[in-house]
């Protein structure tokens, strides 16, 4: 049996629904405020995604836990366009089509913001390969990590420019002269 449990603060509230049996928790972290939560998410991994009993590899070591997560803009922000409602929010933040999602670093310069993610889609059973690239095992996934790697997601100011994925054309028309 599940646990639920909610806390409402000022501006914000967390709620949190448990399911022990399928190992799953969900979480709902909102704001009213102007901080980011995706700094957060580290944090909530350490304290939550934590390996189930009995749940191993053949060689006998935890199975990583798996987290999916999703982050949504709410609320009322006036004429004022925020750089996560872009290409980054409704590629990468907002989607839950993807197995594996890592925030690989977030900068800002004096002249723009730049956002890094690695990205696993949910089809095909592709983070099966890539967990498995990551073993010595003796596989073909082993032997040949490039090809299993995620897809890396490079965006300005929250508009992708590039990704590992699919579009040399549009970067070769780029080097190429005319």
């Amino acid at each position: 049996m599940g646990v639920s449990c909610v806390g409402v603060l000022l501006e914000s509230h967390i709620s949190f629904h448990t399911w022990p049996e399928a190992g799953v928790i969900t979480l709902d972290l909102f704001t009213c405020g102007s901080g980011e939560l995706i700094p957060v998410l580290p944090i909530v991994k350490s304290l939550f995604a934590i390996p189930r009993d009995g749940v191993t590899e053949e060689s006998g070591k935890w199975l990583k836990p798996r987290t999916k997560w999703t982050h949504k803009l709410r609320g009322f922000r006036g004429d004022v366009q925020h750089y996560l409602a872009g290409d980054l929010g409704e590629i990468i933040l907002e989607s839950s089509d993807y197995d594996y999602k890592e925030h690989v670093v977030s900068v800002q310069t004096p002249f723009q913001k730049i956002d890094i993610y690695d990205t696993i889609s949910d089809s095909g059973g592709d983070i099966a390969f890539y967990e498995r690239s990551l073993t010595n095992d003796g596989s073909y996934e082993a032997m040949n990590r490039i090809m299993f790697e995620p897809n890396r997601l490079v965006f300005l100011d929250g508009v992708l420019q590039s990704t590992r994925d699919g579009i040399e054309s549009y970067h070769e028309a780029l080097v190429q002269p005319a």
